[in-house]
C-alpha cells in the first residue's frame, strides 16, 4: 500500500529539529526508533497526516492478535519498511 512520508528539518545555531509526517496509526515503537535513528536533536513524528492508512502494529502483534492487527491492511513487514522510509527521509534533509 503506497504511503507518503514527508520530513523537513531546521539545523543551525543551537537549533536541530527534524519534522516527519506519515499516513499511518504507527505503534510507538517506530516512533521511538525513528527519533533515536534520527540526524536530529529533536525529532517529531506526526501521525495520521499524507492520508491515512490505517493502524501500523509491530509484527509480534500480528500473532499475539488483538484489534489493531484485524482493522490494519497492511502486512506485517509494513511497519518497519515504513519507519526505514521515515529515517531516510530525515537523513535526507539533515
Amino acid at each position: 500500500m503506497p504511503a507518503e512520508v514527508t520530513a523537513f528539518g531546521l539545523k543551525g545555531d543551537g537549533v536541530s529539529i527534524g519534522l516527519v509526517s506519515e499516513p499511518a496509526e504507527l505503534f510507538c515503537e517506530y516512533g521511538m526508533r525513528a527519533r533515536k535513528h534520527s540526524p536530529f536533536a529533536t525529532t517529531l513524528v506526526l501521525g495520521l497526516a499524507n492520508g491515512f492508512i490505517g493502524y501500523v502494529p509491530t509484527p509480534n502483534v500480528y500473532t499475539e492478535g488483538g484489534y489493531e492487527c484485524e482493522a490494519t491492511n497492511v502486512a506485517p513487514e509494513a511497519g518497519d519498511q515504513l519507519c526505514q522510509t521515515m529515517i531516510d527521509a530525515l537523513n535526507a534533509v539533515a
